[in-house]
C-alpha cells in the first residue's frame, strides 16, 4: 500500500467521524439524548 492510499483512507475516515458526530448532535436536539451524553452517563450509572 502506498502512501497516498493510506492517507485517503485516513481521510475518508475522519470526514465520517465527523458526519457521526453531527448527526448525533443533530438527534440530540430532536430527541434530547445523544450518544455523547450518554456515555458519561453511563460510566456514573445516572
Amino acid at each position: 500500500m502506498n502512501r497516498k492510499l493510506i492517507k485517503n483512507i485516513i481521510i475518508v475516515f475522519f470526514i465520517l467521524l465527523v458526519i457521526l458526530l453531527l448527526l448525533d448532535l443533530t438527534s440530540s436536539q430532536i430527541n434530547g439524548q445523544s450518544l455523547i451524553n450518554t456515555i458519561p452517563c453511563l460510566s456514573k450509572n445516572c
